[in-house]
């Protein structure tokens, strides 16, 4: 029946099975030339992608993921300085003392952490809040993220818009508790 319907659409059908493991099939048709419908804008409901303008310091060691991350934020309307390492972080935060985030990698190269990066920039601006993001799942992170539920997470990889929800909330946590206000917005745009 696949292959018949891979035929009849010019299209062609792979199988691979392996004993114990299961199998593959993967079914190839020819891209359409027919134009899509347009949709009906009446029923297109918008996105709410979420902005500021607030100053976020990224810290990630990687430097494409930091790359990315700074693309994302600066897209959203925030102002970013992005570094690689604690000694970098201490140095940004002390050139920009209004910083109103710290977006970390919980895991960095030579033994650095996020949680060590929070720690010494708490020393510089106690409020400072702090968004951590791993590739790794939560239960694999040190102890300290791990267990503290009440700790800013967001999972990589991450969307555009997912960071910029992740960071909205968190810096509008810290807003209301006491914190600092900045302006907010809310981009919407149409799908």
């Amino acid at each position: 029946m696949v292959y018949g319907f891979a035929k009849q659409s010019q299209g062609h059908v792979s199988a691979y099975s392996e004993p114990g493991l299961g199998t593959a099939i993967n079914l190839y048709l020819p891209a359409s030339e027919a134009k899509l419908p347009k949709r009906a804008s009446a029923s297109a409901q918008p996105l709410v992608t979420a902005q500021g303008e607030e100053h976020i310091l990224i810290v990630e060691d990687d430097e494409g993921v930091r790359a990315v991350a700074e693309q994302f934020l600066r897209a959203l309307g925030y102002r970013v300085v992005a570094v690689d390492d604690l000694a970098g972080a201490v140095a940004a935060l002390k050139a920009n003392p209004g910083t109103n985030l710290l977006f970390t990698d919980v895991v960095l190269r030579g033994g650095e952490t996020g949680p060590k990066v929070a720690e010494a920039l708490h020393a510089i601006a106690p409020h400072l809040p702090v968004l951590y993001a791993s590739g790794y799942a939560r239960s694999a992170l040190p102890l300290q993220i791990a267990l503290d539920g009440e700790l800013a997470f967001l999972r990589k990889p991450y969307t555009r818009e997912g960071l910029g929800r992740a960071v909205r909330e968190v810096i509008d946590r810290a807003t209301n508790m006491g914190t600092k206000p900045k302006p907010r917005s809310v981009k919407r745009k149409r799908t």
